[in-house]
């Protein structure tokens, strides 16, 4: 159960960053929006190293 939550937040991640990306991209001039992009992209990615590492390394026991 736990793994299968972690592996499906992954794809709210990937769409974390593509937001964040979109962000940057959106208005160029302003940075506001600018700064805002990068960090849902920090949070995103971060996100998707913390669920993908621990769905990886949780243990075969906990699997089943």
């Amino acid at each position: 159960m736990l793994l299968r939550l972690l592996w499906l937040n992954v794809a709210p991640d990937v769409v974390y960053i593509a937001v964040g990306v979109g962000l940057t991209l959106w208005e160029p001039t302003d940075r506001m929006l600018h700064g805002f992009g990068w960090a849902v992209i920090v949070q995103g990615e971060f996100l998707l190293g913390f669920d993908a590492w621990h769905g990886w390394r949780l243990p075969r026991a906990a699997r089943v």
